[in-house]
């Protein structure tokens, strides 16, 4: 028999896989891996679901924390796969120096998304 997941057994499952994305951290990951842009309320126009990217950065110009996206938890720097990726831009590097420099670039964005 087929296990039932209630609705919002559903949605909190999908929302442990996700994290969200505020500002211009938002607007790069959907330019880069595709998806959607939302808009939190303000006090002259109500939330909306879906704004395209040049939308978002006409608004995160002005207000950057009104606009976000949900990311899954895998691409983030602490991920498998991100280290992975960083690995083989480090293999394809000519040069100890760059490889070096792939690798520090690597641990700066490590720090930051620990000390956030």
């Amino acid at each position: 028999m087929a296990e039932y997941i209630s609705t919002t057994d559903h949605a909190a499952r999908i929302r442990a896989t996700l994290k969200r994305l505020t500002g211009w951290e938002a607007i790069r990951h959907v330019e880069a891996h595709g998806g959607t842009l939302g808009k939190y309320a303000d006090p002259t126009e109500q939330a909306r679901p879906a704004v395209t990217v040049e939308q978002a950065k006409a608004i995160a110009r002005e207000d950057p924390s009104l606009i976000y996206c949900e990311a899954p938890l895998e691409e983030g720097p602490a991920s498998v796969s991100y280290a992975l990726r960083v690995v083989r831009r480090m293999r394809a590097c000519e040069g100890e120096a760059a490889a070096l420099a792939v690798l520090a670039e690597y641990m700066r964005v490590l720090r930051e998304a620990n000390d956030a």
